[in-house]
């Protein structure tokens, strides 16, 4: 059951988010350290299914983010697209989906395999995010819109999430505060990310 406290956590792993944008925005090459913040964060709150369990179902984001992140760290720019870099990225891309999504069918929820689940809005925003980090890794800007892509989706979820439990019990209704932050953190976290992506492209 989701409590207050597991929302209010979940506010500050947004938060981090957002200085992610702005880190990213600023070609700061410490920017990927507050994806990784959010997601211990996001462990320790899926931790109530189980620690293992949260670590498996985040283990494809960590990965790419660990690994992008020291990328960055040596050297934070963008090259320009080449038809064998993209290909790289893909098949990247298909691989390490494909590998968490036999973990997550051994140890986590076997039932991952239907088409409606996996492409449900919580599992395609969480590939889109593994996608968008590998592009990033690979240096390709692209990759900044499918992290945007999400944030703004997941910011219009909080939104409707907030107006949905407006007739709720009370300890329910506590977390609409908490959502209404979260929607506008991601949404600004979101339009920042298109602004780099923009500012990458031009400098490319």
């Amino acid at each position: 059951m989701i409590t207050l406290d597991y929302v209010i956590y979940d506010c500050i792993a947004n938060a981090c988010l957002l200085g992610f944008a702005i880190l990213l925005y600023k070609k700061n090459k410490y920017a990927w350290m507050f994806v990784l913040a959010s997601l211990i964060i996001k462990v320790f709150i899926y931790g109530k299914y189980g620690i293992t369990t949260s670590f498996i179902y985040l283990s494809a984001q960590i990965l790419t983010t660990v690994v992008t992140g020291y990328i960055w760290l040596k050297q934070s720019n963008y090259t320009k697209p080449t038809q064998k870099v993209r290909l790289l990225a893909i098949v990247t891309s298909l691989i390490v989906l494909l590998l968490w999504v036999g973990v997550m069918y051994k140890y986590v929820n076997p039932y991952i395999l239907d088409y409606e689940l996996l492409f449900g809005f919580d599992y395609l925003c969480y590939m889109l995010i593994v996608i968008g980090a590998i592009f990033v890794a690979f240096r390709l800007a692209i990759g900044l819109l499918f992290f945007s892509v999400v944030f703004i989706s997941y910011a219009v979820n909080y939104a409707n999430s907030a107006m949905i439990i407006s007739n709720a019990p009370q300890n329910i209704r506590d977390f609409i505060p908490y959502y209404w932050i979260s929607a506008v953190l991601l949404f600004i976290a979101g339009i920042i990310i298109v602004a780099a992506y923009t500012n990458a492209k031009r400098n490319i």
